[in-house]
């Protein structure tokens, strides 16, 4: 039953053995520092050799039951909280552009895991992120675009911005 499910955004599409072992890692992240990420991240990751590879960061936050919309602090459990990495562009509402080269994703994955408050989360924001202020989104935006639909041509849609953060 596995090869009718697809690859297409596994990390085993990575072709560099080191590069596929720190993302496992920055997958292995779970946990209570998860609570700060925002749930969709997009990310421009440059390897030491190649293209850059676009990721998509998914904050999988983890609930006693989605059976009810209001009172969710009541029922989310931190300490479940789990980080799916995948090769390419999941969602079309992202909350935040992340550029990374290759030599930073351990100092990136640690620091995720350690994250413990929103002044944490604004410090790796301002490390890493690309807020939409910063003169260089809109290239950015672009270049996401082009890779999306290089990705997938049949699928490819427009990125809507009106979840992006500005904290």
């Amino acid at each position: 039953m596995d090869s009718a499910l697809p690859h297409s955004f596994d990390l085993r599409n990575i072709q560099s053995d080191a590069l596929r072992e720190m993302l496992q890692r920055l997958a292995g992240v779970s946990g209570r520092s998860l609570q700060w990420l925002p749930q969709l991240v997009l990310v421009r990751l440059s390897p030491k050799d190649g293209e850059p590879v676009w990721l998509s960061l998914l904050n999988n936050s983890a609930h006693k039951n989605v059976a009810e919309i209001f009172f969710e602090d009541r029922r989310r459990l931190p300490d479940e909280d789990t980080l799916t990495v995948a090769k390419g562009f999941i969602g079309a509402y992202p909350n935040a552009f992340w550029i990374v080269d290759e030599a930073e994703l351990p100092e990136l994955t640690r620091r995720i895991a350690t994250l413990a408050s929103e002044a944490d989360y604004s410090a790796l924001i301002d490390r890493f992120g690309v807020r939409r202020t910063n003169g260089r989104f809109w290239a950015l935006s672009d270049e996401a675009h082009l890779a999306m639909k290089k990705q997938d041509s049949v699928t490819f849609g427009l990125l809507d911005f009106n979840r992006l953060e500005s904290r």
